[in-house]
Parts: structure tokens; sequence; C-alpha cells
């Protein structure tokens, strides 16, 4: 009896204390693995936006904000620029006027900014829609310059007659498909002019003119670029503890 009596108080105890490790012990296990994951997470976003091929506008504006996102776009109105992807303006485009704006003012990228930045995207979508508009009418034209000729050819008529009606279509649709090329090359020149015009840093920005910018009423940003971006890098720009807390 004395024995099975220790054997119980023994099992008792190693149930008792077994109990109070497993609960602290799962909690371990589980905020390890979140922090793992948060860990791989961070990094991969770190990866995406330092690498020069990431094609996600949305996350290279999105960090490109302040950290505490005050007076700065918000992750709505980012949306918008990812929408500009579907259209004809590249990414390149994109990410080069953002750079030079978000740079110039030495401030975060504001609102105002985020507006003119949709400005310059319409403005080299429009320009770009006229080349491929030029360009798919000259492919339309070419195409039906062989089959208008064979059907002429294939007509039993006197072949002066016929040599005359092939000559001057010929003719004619010659000057059409120079013209169409002339055009398109100075679609494209304008394209390239316009492309360097909107590149064109803000050079009132660079001189301390603030007012060049519409910005907000009652905008003051927590954070100069400078503090919130020692290094002018992505890395720079949030810690992991802030990743933490967005998630």
């Amino acid at each position: 009896m004395q024995k099975q009596t220790i054997h119980k108080k023994i099992q008792n105890v190693f149930q008792n204390h077994s109990k109070k490790l497993i609960k602290p012990l799962h909690t371990y296990v589980i905020l390890l693995i979140l922090r793992i994951y948060v860990y791989i997470a961070y990094h991969k976003i770190l990866y995406i936006c330092e690498n020069s091929n990431y094609k996600d506008v949305k996350s290279i504006l999105f960090y490109a904000a302040d950290a505490d996102y005050s007076g700065s776009i918000d992750k709505f109105e980012v949306l918008k620029i990812s929408k500009k992807l579907k259209m004809s303006v590249t990414y390149e485009d994109v990410f080069r006027i953002v750079e030079e704006l978000a740079d110039n003012d030495d401030k975060s990228l504001s609102y105002s900014v985020f507006q003119d930045v949709m400005d310059r995207l319409d403005k080299l979508d429009q320009a770009q829609f006229q080349i491929t508009t030029s360009e798919n009418t000259y492919n339309t034209e070419q195409k039906q310059l062989d089959p208008e000729i064979s059907l002429q050819n294939a007509q039993n008529q006197p072949e002066q007659l016929e040599n005359g009606l092939n000559a001057e279509k010929i003719t004619r649709k010659s000057e059409q498909i120079t013209q169409d090329t002339k055009m398109s090359k100075m679609t494209n020149d304008s394209v390239e002019d316009e492309k360097v015009k909107y590149f064109e840093p803000f050079e009132e920005a660079k001189l301390g003119k603030q007012n060049s910018l519409k910005l907000i009423p009652n905008f003051e940003p927590k954070l100069s670029r400078q503090q919130s971006m020692p290094g002018k890098t992505l890395k720079n720009l949030f810690t992991e503890n802030d990743f933490i807390s967005f998630i």
C-alpha cells in the first residue's frame, strides 16, 4: 500500500509539472515559428524591393512611403498605379519617374507627388497609344496591298489597262505607306522627346522652391526623407519591427 501511495504521489507530481511545462513550450514553439516566418517574409520583401528586375509597382510605392504612413500615399491609392501596368507604360517608366520625384524634394513620396506621377503616366500612355495606332494602320495597309494586286492581275482585262491600273494602285499604296512611315517616325521622335521632358528632374524643387509642388493643406510629415531614409535605400526605409507591427 505504501509503495502504491508513493507511486501515485510521484505520478501526480510528474503530471502537474508536465502540464506546467507543456503550455510554455507550445507557446515558445509557436512564437518561434511565427518569428521565422516573419523573418523570411521581411527579407523576401527586401529582396523584391532591391532587385532591379522586380515588376510589382504596388510594393515599391507602398514601401517608398513613410513607415508610419502619415501624410503619404495610401495603400488604396497605390492600387491605381498597379492598374497602369495593364497599359502600354512600362514599369521602368514608372519607377524612374517616382524615383526622381521622391528624391528631389528631400521629403517622403507625398500625395501631391503621387498625383504628379499619375499625370505623367497619362501623358506617356497617350503618346505610346499614338505610336501603337500608327503602327497598326501601317501593318493593315501593308497586308491589304498584296491581295489587291493579285486580284487585279487575276482579272481578264486588256493587258495595257491592267498594267495601268496596277501601276496606279501600287503608286498610290506606296505613297500612303511612305507617308505613314514618316508619321510613325515623327511620332516616335515626339515620344522620345516627351519621355526626356517628363523624366527631367524638378529643377525648382532642387533649388528649394517647395511651392512648385501642390502640397496637401496642413501636410507636415513627421520625418524628413533624410531622417527616414538616411542612405536613400529601401533597406533603410523600414525595420523588421515595423513590418511585424504592420502584419
